[in-house]
Parts: C-alpha cells; structure tokens; sequence
C-alpha cells in the first residue's frame, strides 16, 4: 500500500505514482516510492491508500525490507493501515 504524505484533496496516489527506487545490499532492500504532487490547491484531509504491486529483480530472501525516505531508512508500518485487499497477483 502505498500512503500519499502530501495534500491530495482526499484522492488516492493511484495514476501517479513513480517507479520505486529499490537498493539491494547484502543485508536489506531499499525500496523509496514517490508520487507526483497534483497541481494547484489541495485540500488536506487523509488520503486513502493505493494499492501497489511491487516486483523485485532478486529473492528478499533472509534480507529486511526497508522503507527509503527522506529521512533515512524505516521499517514498514503496514500494520496501521490496517487488514487491506488489493486483489491477486492474476489480476
């Protein structure tokens, strides 16, 4: 799932959504996932997640999976959003 952090109007991230940045080091994978801003004003009220498919070039294997972010490296919190479906991996 992907979590816009900037002013969307309520909108999900879904059509923009950049693809991520992954970093694969011996211990861990890095993976940052931008979003282009939409323009003009924007309200502020929580935006919802959006779904993301991410495929990866090698196994995650033994490897920790890292959020990349402005401000360093973080662990995932998917855990706040939430139980969520985005739909099989078919689809």
């Amino acid at each position: 799932m992907v979590l816009e952090k900037a002013c969307a109007s309520g909108d999900s991230a879904e059509g923009r959504i950049h693809k991520p940045e992954i970093e694969y080091e011996e211990d861990a994978v890095i993976v940052t996932v931008r979003v282009r801003p939409k323009g003009g004003f924007q309200e502020c009220p929580a935006n919802p997640p959006t779904c993301y498919l991410l495929e990866l070039d090698e196994p995650l294997g033994s490897r920790v999976l890292l959020m990349g972010t402005t401000d360093g490296r973080h662990q995932p919190q998917a855990g706040h959003l939430g139980p969520m479906y985005c739909g099989s991996l078919d689809d």
